[in-house]
C-alpha cells in the first residue's frame, strides 16, 4: 500500500519520469523510510554489538532526517494545482481532486514513520524519562536541520562526503540568511511539538487496544 502510495505521487509530480523513472523513484523512497525504521528496530533489540551497533547507530542517524523531511512534500500540492492569473487552489484543484490524497499520506507515511522509529529507540535505548525526553528533541532539531537544509540547497547527506566543500559554503551562507533561521526555528517547533503528541496517542492507544 505505502508503495502503491509512492507510485501514484511520483506518478503525478514527474510525467516526464514515465514510465521506468517512476517506479525507479519510488522505491528509493521506499528505502530512504524503510532504512530508519530496520536500523531502529536493530537498535532498540540490541540484538547487534560492536561494529554492527556502531553501523546500525550511523545508518539511522545519517537516514531518519528523510522520514521527517518527507513532510515537505506537501509544497508540491503547488505543482499540481497551479495557479493562473486571478484563480484561487479552490477552484482550480477541483479537477485534480484526488491527486492531493497520494501528496499528503506521502508526508503523513514519513512524519509516523519518524516518530515511531524515534520513540521506539529513545524508549529502547532511555529508561529515564528526563533524558528520554532531551534525546528526543535533539533528534528533532537533528531531523529538522537536515530537512530545512536540504530544502534550501538540494543536497543529500552523501554530498558531505562527495562535495565537502560546497556542503560547507552552503551552511555558512545559510547560517546568515534569515528566512532560513526563522524556518529552520518554527519547523524545529512544530516537529517538537507534534512528536510528542503523537508519541502519546502512540502509546495511548497501543495501551488501550492491548488491554481491550
Amino acid at each position: 500500500m505505502v508503495t502503491a502510495v509512492f507510485l501514484l505521487h511520483d506518478w503525478n509530480l514527474y510525467p516526464n519520469l514515465r514510465p521506468f523513472g517512476v517506479p525507479v523513484l519510488s522505491v528509493l523512497r521506499l528505502v530512504l523510510l524503510g532504512v530508519p525504521l530496520f536500523s531502529g528496530w536493530s537498535i532498540a533489540r540490541g540484538s547487534a554489538s560492536g561494529l554492527k551497533s556502531a553501523f546500525a547507530w550511523l545508518l539511522w542517524l545519517t537516514f531518519l532526517p528523510y522520514t521527517l523531511y518527507s513532510v515537505t512534500e506537501i509544497r508540491h500540492v503547488a505543482e499540481l494545482c497551479r495557479l493562473p492569473s486571478g484563480e484561487t487552489y479552490t477552484g482550480v484543484c477541483v479537477d485534480r481532486l484526488w491527486t492531493l490524497y497520494p501528496v499528503f499520506l506521502y508526508a503523513l507515511t514519513g512524519f509516523l514513520s519518524y516518530v515511531f522509529s524515534l520513540a521506539q529507540v529513545a524508549t529502547a535505548r532511555f529508561r529515564d524519562s528526563g533524558k528520554k525526553r532531551l534525546f528526543m528533541v535533539s533528534m528533532c532539531l537533528l531531523a529538522s536541520f537536515a530537512s530545512v537544509f536540504g530544502l534550501y540547497t538540494r543536497l543529500n547527506v552523501w554530498d558531505a562526503l562527495l562535495r565537502p566543500q560546497q556542503m560547507a559554503l552552503s551552511a555558512l551562507q545559510l547560517f546568515t540568511a534569515r528566512a532560513f533561521l526563522v524556518n529552520l526555528a518554527w519547523f524545529f517547533a512544530f516537529t517538537v511539538v507534534t512528536t510528542f503528541i503523537v508519541h502519546r496517542m502512540m502509546y495511548r492507544s497501543s495501551r488501550y487496544i492491548f488491554r481491550g
